[in-house]
Order: C-alpha cells, then structure tokens, then sequence
C-alpha cells in the first residue's frame, strides 16, 4: 500500500436477532382438543370438590344432630377455621404486652374516651422493660389464649369479648359510611340494639351528619327523644320482633289482636276492589260491601260479625280469626251476576218489608237550596254593586220561594246589602247589628 494513503473498511451492522417469536397458528382441529381438554379437567375437579362438600355437609348434619346445632354453625366453623389458621401469626412479645396494658387502662373507660395505642406507649412503655421473662411468656400466653377462644367462637361466652368485636367492627363501619358519603353524596342514621338479654351495652345511635338529631327535635310531631326510640326499638327486638309478646296482660294481648285483624281486613278488601281509599262497613255490610263491589267475605270464624273493636276480649275466637285472615281460609270473593242480582234482590226486598231500615234521606230532599248571600268586605266590592247592596238586593228579590205561597219580597233597607260589623272593643252590641 502506499504511504500517505489510508484504507478505509465498512462493516455493515449485524441484524437485531428477534427478542420473540410467534409461535404458528394450531389448526381448528388441534384447539378444540384443548378445549375439550380443559372443559374435562375442570369438569372433573367440580366433582371432586362436590363430593367433599356432600360428605362435609353430611357430617355438620351429623354433628349438628349429636350436639343439638345447627348443620350451618359448623359448617360456619370448618370453612372460617382453614382462613384463620392462613392469617395466624406468632404473636410478638412486646405487641402482647402491649395490648395487655389497653385492656387494663381501658377497661373501665366509656366508648370514644379510651386511650389509643401511642398514647399508651409514651406513658407505660418503660414498664415493659421492667417485667421478667415469666411474666412475659404468661402475657404472651394469655395473648394466644385469647385468639384462640376468638377463632373457635368462644367469645360469645363472655360479654367483653363481644363488645370488643362490636366496637371494632363499628368503627370500621362507620368509617365505610363516611367513604360512601364522600364519594356517592349519602348520610346515614343508624341505630344499634341487642337482641339478646343476656348481651349488655347501651343503644348506639350513628350519623354521619351530626344535625340529623337536631331537626328531628325540632320537626317531629311529639318531640324526638334518642334514648326513649332507642328503648322501645330494643324492648321490640328482644321480644323477637313480635308484638303480642310485648304485651303482658289479656286486655293488651286482645288489643294488638283486634288491631292486626282490623289491618289485615283492610288490606284484603284494598286488594280486591283495587280502591286503596276503601274503609269495611259491618253494619251495612250488605249494601256498602256486598251490593256496592259485588263482594262477600267466606271463612269469618268468630262468633259475631262486628268491627274487630267492638268484639269482646276473648283471646281465642280473635286469635283464631287472625290465623284464619293470615292463612287465607277468611278471605273476600268475587260474586257471580246471578248470585249478584240474587242478593240485591233480596235486599231490596226485606227494606220494602221494614226488616232492614232504609238509608235515611235529608228533610229538605226535593227541595232547591237558599243560596247564601255574598258577604261584603268593608271599604271593598261585593258583586256588581259599590257597596254590594245590588248584588244582595236583586238575589232577594228574584230568590225563589221555598213554601207552596206567594213569594214575599223583603224589605229593601239602607243596610239590607251589607251588614254593619260592630267593633271588637265594643263591650255591649246592640240588636241591629
């Protein structure tokens, strides 16, 4: 090569090799083998879980039977137990102490005064060190004892137990209700009451706008009284829901029985005639109910066809009406054309015999009505007249007579259109006016 002269090499860039490649598309034939393939694997592993269902269900039956439960309540055990023992953990010595010291310092403290956990920590955290490792196996003990009895339901035992859970899941609660109002535009008002008499905490109201409660007391006919609506809502629910529980004497018993007949009567005759402003009629039963809708009630079991207020106290004939009414046997039917026309047949009949007493009519029946004359507003119109006197005067004398004789005219007077009002402050009114 000569001096003074450079040579000069290209080198071309190698091709990228491909990061992926497609794989060939399978053929129609091949994809509907793994299909099916699928379809049978899945098939199959549906079956089997159904089987140890069938034999799990059939022994919390069987345990339900041996220790008089329910076949849900182990059920309920078995299936949470596997997702507890999931979520357990080895509990942490000093988060055991920890959690020791809250239940000492709150014990004792009402709801929404109790002392939070970092509170807690700078005030007491010292004494931890002071303990020795016994005392703290024990705390540790006690700490797994008591997740223990939680996971196995024996909380219910105890009434601390469950107010810890109740406040726990209250709060998360009311901290959802809060979420929802900010992101959907909700309030909530909320009551919680026991069910149970041997479960004991006081009536806990919610609301997430705090003046729901004062413009209940303000706008609710009778005043609003929390406590007194909580009371009678948690004496309801005790009693299981049912009214005539709640009452402890016959005449009261008798009383909500009569009460609920009368509504369910309401409520049958509303649905059958399609009138939701309909009201029962006992004693002309036969031509406000029967001729009027072209209805008969079947089935009355008690002894007297009356109001249900009306009827006496006895508890069984108004007990045995009301299964009746609930149950169906009682009920209202449609009648027939002919059976229709039967009845006002002889209807009609025992009024023109005087066996039922006709519908009283009005004395003035027949008769054109007296209309009343225009009253005048003093310093305004009344009618056609300045001073309403035309109006009064011509309607008195173009009225028509009320009596077979000659109309009388009445005697025009300065004062005849519109009456003098004597003054409130006057303490003796004479006749004239």
């Amino acid at each position: 090569m000569p001096r003074g002269s450079s040579r000069k090499v290209t080198v071309a860039p190698a091709a990228d090799a491909p990061s992926h490649q497609s794989r060939p598309p399978l053929p129609t034939s091949q994809k509907e083998a793994l299909k099916a393939q699928r379809a049978a694997k899945q098939q199959k592993i549906h079956a089997e879980l159904e089987a140890w269902y069938q034999q799990t269900a059939a022994l919390a039956a069987k345990l339900g039977e041996e220790f008089d439960q329910s076949q849900s309540h182990f059920l309920t055990l078995m299936f949470q137990f596997g997702t507890k023992e999931a979520d357990k953990r080895k509990p942490n010595l000093y988060n055991a102490w920890l959690h020791w010291r809250a239940n000492q310092v709150n014990e004792d403290l009402p709801r929404g005064e109790r002392k939070k956990l970092r509170d807690i920590q700078l005030e007491h955290g010292e004494e931890y060190y002071d303990l020795t490792d016994a005392q703290k196996e024990e705390i540790k003990a006690d700490l797994v004892k008591e997740r223990d009895s939680t996971s196995e339901g024996a909380f219910r035992l105890t009434s601390r137990g469950r107010l810890k859970i109740l406040y726990s899941t209250l709060k998360k609660i009311e901290n959802m209700y809060e979420f929802l109002k900010i992101m959907c535009g909700i309030d909530v008002m909320s009551l919680i009451v026991r069910n149970d008499t041997s479960f004991h905490f006081s009536p806990i109201w919610f609301f997430t706008d705090k003046s729901i409660p004062g413009y209940l007391v303000n706008n609710v006919r009778k005043g609003w009284d929390s406590d007194r609506i909580a009371a009678m809502v948690e004496a309801f629910v005790l009693a299981k829901c049912d009214l005539r529980s709640m009452a402890n004497t016959s005449k009261l018993k008798a009383k909500r029985l009569k009460a609920q007949i009368q509504d369910k009567i309401t409520e049958l005759l509303v649905a059958i005639t399609k009138n939701p402003n309909v009201h029962m009629h006992y004693k002309n039963f036969e031509r406000d109910i029967v001729i009027r809708y072209g209805i008969d009630i079947e089935g009355w079991t008690h002894p007297t066809f009356n109001s249900p207020s009306k009827l006496s106290t006895s508890l069984p004939p108004l007990q045995t009406l009301f299964d009746a009414l609930e149950s169906g046997a009682c009920r209202f039917v449609d009648l027939s054309t002919e059976d229709l026309a039967k009845r006002k047949a002889d209807y009609a009949r025992e009024v023109a015999s005087g066996e039922i007493a006709p519908r009283k009519t009005r004395s003035d029946a027949g008769r054109k009505r007296r209309k009343q004359a225009k009253r005048s507003v003093p310093g305004g119109r009344a009618g056609g007249g300045d001073d309403g006197s035309s109006s009064s005067e011509s309607s008195d004398e173009e009225r028509e007579p009320e009596t077979d004789g000659p109309a009388r005219k009445r005697r025009r007077t300065a004062t005849s259109g519109a009456r003098k009002t004597a003054p409130k402050s006057c303490a003796i009114v004479d006749e004239s006016d």
